[in-house]
This record gives structure tokens, sequence and C-alpha cells, in this order.
């Protein structure tokens, strides 16, 4: 929080979306979207999944100091999985400025880096947070935040820790 709070406001904090601020293995709800017709498959039931809580906390102080929040997930570009991300955000009144998927799904194509390498040119990125090393790889000058998963449950930081 305090990386996020010296920040100039503006800035980019970017994050991933599964197993980082939401556990997509425990669906909570549905969300239905689409038109009200249902006889042409337009109309469909989008997973809404439990929180985690902490993380959108961050992300929510990160909007309120004027951060510019972009997610990267390695889920497919397709209007599915936009819509899942997109109303998960509306449930939880969490704030997304820039959401991007994988063009080249299901080969990942270390595309989350050069994608942040992108992004870097037009705004800084001041913190990365994820869950896998995909997420956080390669920082050009900023720092990220590598959350603890199952096989490696130790969280790991580019952050100066306190004393």
């Amino acid at each position: 929080m305090e990386r996020i709070s010296r920040a100039p406001k503006g800035s980019a904090v970017v994050f991933d979306f599964d197993d980082t601020l939401f556990d997509p293995h425990s669906v909570a709800d549905t969300a239905h979207v689409g038109s009200r017709a249902y006889w042409n498959a337009d109309r469909r039931a989008v997973p809404l999944y439990r929180p985690i809580v902490e993380m959108c906390d961050v992300l929510k102080f990160a909007v309120a100091r004027g951060m510019y929040i972009v997610i990267i997930t390695a889920r497919p570009d397709n209007r599915a999985t936009k819509q899942t991300v997109l109303h998960n955000f509306k449930k939880q009144r969490m704030q997304i400025h820039e959401l991007h998927c994988n063009p080249h799904y299901p080969r990942h194509m270390n595309f989350k880096a050069r994608l942040r390498q992108k992004l870097q040119l037009s705004r800084p990125i001041i913190l990365t947070i994820g869950d896998q090393w995909g997420d956080v790889n390669e920082p050009d000058g900023y720092d990220w935040i590598k959350l603890p998963t199952k096989q490696e449950p130790l969280l790991v930081s580019s952050l100066p820790t306190a004393s």
C-alpha cells in the first residue's frame, strides 16, 4: 500500500485475474448477460467467483489513490472471458481501466511480459501483482508481488521490507 501511496496519480497497477483477484475454483453466483432472447442463445450465465478480499482491497485502494488499473489475464481473448471479468468487477464494485486477454490462447508465448513492456511506453507501471511468475517476470523499473500458490507457498516481492 505504501508503494501505491507514494506513486504519482495516473500510474498503472497491473493485476492478474485468476487466483489473484478472484478464485476461479469457487463460483459464488452467476450473472445473466445478453438480451432476454434465450431462444437464440444470446443470454447466458457467467460465473461470479469468490473474491480474494485482500487483493480486491489493494485494487480499491489503488483506484482511490488515482491509479490506472490494468488487468492482464491468460484467459482466451473472447466475449465470454470479457463478460466474466467485467461482471465479476461489477459485482464487487471495482473499477477497471484496461482489460487484456491472451490472443494466443492456449499458448502463452510470454505475452504478459511483452504487453507490460508496451504499456510501460505510454504509462508508467509502478506495481504488478499475480500468482504466477509469468505475471511478474521481466520488471523494467516497476515493483512486483508474486502471490503464494500451493506449489510455492511463500509470497515473493521486489518491494523493500520494513525494518
